[in-house]
């Protein structure tokens, strides 16, 4: 994979624990920053450093003519986009989904969100235990007949659609380089949490998304 490309405009843990995955692999990440950083940076200097390691930085204010300008000229570059942004975010900045997959269309357009990019609780904001309460995974919790208990150690939603990511990202690749057109990714970071309660399911499907003119979602 040395030969791969990656626009992260991801923060904090689920979309940098993914890309850090690429960097492993021997991708080349760019890391995309708003003004004043990753989130990551001042709330956890460690686990910043922990999954941002080997990837290259630059800072750009997307609302700014210049660097949308220059953030193109690298997206134009890449062979996978990756966002952790509630859904329709980077749209209203010119980089949704639909837009640079017209441009671009063997582009890999990966969306890691909470609860994806469709549904009732799509514009939903959550963190690791929220999203395992809604997975089901807080059912299995705790002590027989006491409540729930929530403290594994790590933030496993999190990590967990990070994984799903890495994979299904491999697959869409995968896809273009047999068809020579990309994908767009739709992680839910609830519905990947879910699946590991589904020991018989087959895996991930492969559905439609009216932003984008294919899409796979990770589950």
């Amino acid at each position: 994979m040395a030969d791969l490309v990656v626009v992260d405009f991801s923060e904090l843990l689920p979309g940098p624990f993914f890309t850090q995955n690429l960097v492993e692999l021997g991708a080349r990440v760019i890391k995309v920053e708003r003004p004043g950083g990753d989130n990551a940076r001042a709330l956890g200097p460690g686990l910043f450093a922990a999954v941002n390691r080997g990837k290259e930085h630059v800072t750009a204010d997307l609302r700014d003519d210049a660097d949308r300008r220059r953030v193109a000229e690298l997206v134009a570059t890449a062979d996978v986009v990756v966002e952790g942004f509630r859904p329709r975010v980077l749209e209203r900045l010119g980089f949704g989904p639909e837009r640079l997959t017209q441009r671009h269309p063997q582009l890999v357009y990966v969306s890691l969100s909470g609860f994806g990019q469709h549904g009732p609780l799509s514009d939903e904001p959550g963190h690791d235990n929220t999203y395992a309460a809604y997975a089901g995974v807080l059912s299995l919790a705790g002590r027989p007949g006491g409540p729930p208990e929530w403290g594994p150690g790590v933030p496993v939603a999190d990590l967990c659609a990070a994984m799903y990511a890495t994979s299904a990202t491999l697959a869409a690749l995968r896809h273009r380089d047999r068809t020579g057109r990309g994908l767009c990714v739709d992680v839910s970071i609830r519905d990947c949490l879910a699946h590991w309660l589904n020991r018989g399911s087959a895996g991930s499907r492969t559905t439609a998304s009216p932003t984008c003119p294919s899409s796979a979602r990770a589950r």
